[in-house]
């Protein structure tokens, strides 16, 4: 089993990261992602100083710091007058701040690391299922349907003369909060569904005094955001009433209501959609024969108040990928893996708890 690559099953932060840390340990691992091509949204732009601790362990700060933008405090926004909040100066840190980057560049910093070290990415392989032997995993994969822009859509089962086989040593799901690989080990997503949703958009806006990471508070809700490039945007806008119709026309005016009195130039949203808030934790990491791992938002979801979910998701990947290669190895004891469960779940349990308390 040990000749048998890891298997990866999704190519965003949490997967990436996984596999870098793998194939940096010399465990041979490969990529699976349902999408045809990387993402193209900006999403998760906030990477706190124990991330940069971790991404400087694997030599990959300095890029990171290079493509994002440096926050050493948050700032609040009212009636158009700007407040000071807490700086982040006094952490201690070797990165007492926060970078503020675009998720494509992350990503493709990532992958740029991956391709340096000869790793794979499966691009519009869908993962559909597993059986375990002694000998090695089976995992079973279908190609990607995709629309008429070429996204990623929802596919019937595909049967069994359809499915492609790949054999590998272990698999780590890392395939976000529908995750399949989570469903396949039996594991329950237990939590709830709160009654309040947030629209989330990448925009392009000419704002002369905007800082990097600022709260805008108003009557109608807060908006908040981070600047990932000159004048690009990512946006997380709430109400206090009912949401309106989600578009991009009434979440431009939306913005350029709450941006009052700053002159925002041609305002322009170039993606948006509506993120329901759930606080989910899968009732387990790790299936019953040790041999399939829950990684990120496939194993727990919650508020995006603080900006955790990216970061405690490429953590999980950190303490599971360095124990996974001691193994693959032969360099410790295979119960060491379950350590990997005992001390995450109570970091994701106490990471909902918090920002489901700031949401």
């Amino acid at each position: 089993m040990a000749s048998l690559p890891v298997a990866v099953i999704g190519a965003g932060p949490t997967g990436l990261m996984c596999a870098v840390i793998l194939a940096e340990l010399n465990v041979p691992v490969e990529i699976y992602e349902r999408n045809v091509g990387p993402n193209t949204e900006w999403r998760a732009p906030g990477i706190h100083a124990r991330t940069m601790e971790m991404l400087a362990r694997y030599g990959l700060a300095d890029a990171v710091l290079a493509a994002g933008e440096t926050v050493f405090g948050m700032v609040a926004r009212l009636n158009g007058r700007l407040h000071e909040g807490p700086s982040l100066c006094h952490m201690r840190s070797e990165f007492p701040m926060l970078v503020s980057c675009a998720q494509t560049d992350t990503e493709q910093i990532l992958r740029d690391r991956l391709a340096k070290l000869g790793v794979r990415i499966h691009w519009g392989l869908e993962f559909v299922d597993y059986a375990y032997e002694a000998s090695g995993i089976t995992a079973y994969f279908c190609h990607t349907a995709t629309d008429s822009d070429g996204q990623a859509r929802a596919t019937t089962r595909a049967t069994d003369k359809e499915l492609l086989a790949h054999q590998c040593a272990y698999l780590i799901g890392c395939d976000g909060g529908r995750s399949r690989v989570r469903k396949t080990i039996g594991a329950v997503f237990e939590g709830k569904t709160l009654d309040a949703s947030i629209a989330v958009c990448d925009v392009h806006m000419q704002v002369s005094r905007l800082p990097t990471a600022c709260f805008t508070l108003h009557p109608d809700g807060q908006l908040i955001t981070f600047r990932v490039r000159l004048n690009e945007y990512r946006a997380f806008v709430m109400w206090t009433d009912d949401p309106p119709e989600m578009t991009p026309e009434v979440l431009a005016e939306t913005i350029r209501k709450r941006m009052q009195p700053e002159d925002v130039g041609s305002l322009q949203v170039q993606s948006c959609s509506q993120f329901t808030i759930n606080e989910r934790r899968a009732s387990r990491f790790i299936s019953d024969d040790k041999h399939v791992f829950l990684c990120g938002d496939a194993a727990h979801v919650h508020s995006p108040a603080g900006g955790q979910g990216m970061n405690m998701s490429m953590q999980d990947a950190e303490n599971l990928a360095w124990k996974l290669a001691m193994v693959y190895h032969g360099r410790a004891n295979a119960d060491v893996l379950d350590t990997y469960a005992i001390e995450r779940i109570p970091v994701a349990d106490r990471t909902i708890r918090l920002s489901g308390a700031l949401f």
